[in-house]
């Protein structure tokens, strides 16, 4: 993992053929050989590691965790049933938690329970600003502004990566429906987000989360001052 992340992939995929010749026990390793696979350009072999991966119980929480996001997008009630079981086998797993409020909110279209998970999930990790910003969106898309300001407030306070900014950014955009003060906060956390990381234009351009900000004209000049960063005028 280590060699994958630096870049230096032939190597990763040597480490994880080793190791599975040696039999590692978590089911994981299918999955990461097979993402491997797929940096090389082998399609037919990362299929054939991912259905190795999906064909096989798991016996320790981060490979159930691991083949619940491998059932993801087709089998979201799937993926939801291995999340779950990663969480029987560790119940303050952070991993288990962040991806079933995931699931619940984005696959299954239950914003109220994926609410309830994170409160649960932050009774044990309140140390993770996307937990704080995962809930801080929730509430603002269910129109509980007091709630999600003050999770947005406590997850810049953990914080300043620029997912997390952006993600502060959506709150105070949906909840500008309802105090339209909230504009120059939703505004402001947008263009920092965009200024520290303008790789995120690509999502901002049709996020619904930012569709209360977006006919101002001070939003297209945010987008247009972030695409200046990464084409600058000659």
């Amino acid at each position: 993992m280590a060699c994958q992340a630096a870049g230096r992939i032939p190597e990763a995929l040597e480490d994880l053929n080793v190791a599975i010749q040696h039999e590692f026990s978590e089911t994981r390793i299918w999955f990461l050989r097979s993402a491997v696979h797929q940096q090389l350009g082998n399609q037919e072999a990362a299929e054939r590691d991912l259905e190795e991966g999906l064909s096989r119980t798991p016996k320790d929480d981060r490979s159930w965790v691991a083949r619940g996001l491998a059932r993801l997008p087709n089998q979201p009630e799937m993926a939801q049933a291995d999340f779950l079981e990663a969480m029987k086998l560790n119940p303050t797993s952070h991993d288990g938690y962040r991806n079933l409020s995931m699931v619940l909110s984005e696959y299954l279209k239950q914003p109220d329970e994926s609410a309830r998970v994170i409160s649960e999930a932050l009774t044990h990790h309140p140390e993770d600003a996307y937990l704080w910003a995962g809930r801080a969106v929730l509430h603002a898309r269910a129109g509980r502004r007091a709630e999600a300001i003050q999770d947005a407030v406590e997850a810049r306070k953990l914080s300043s990566d620029p997912l997390l900014i952006y993600m502060v950014a959506c709150v105070y955009s949906l909840t500008s429906t309802q105090s339209e003060s909230d504009r120059v906060d939703a505004l402001k956390s947008l263009a920092e987000s965009l200024r520290e990381d303008a790789t995120l234009l690509a999502v901002a351009a049709s996020d619904p989360d930012l569709a209360a900000i977006r006919p101002l004209p001070q939003y297209s000049e945010v987008l247009q001052a972030a695409r200046t960063l990464v084409r600058p005028v000659p």
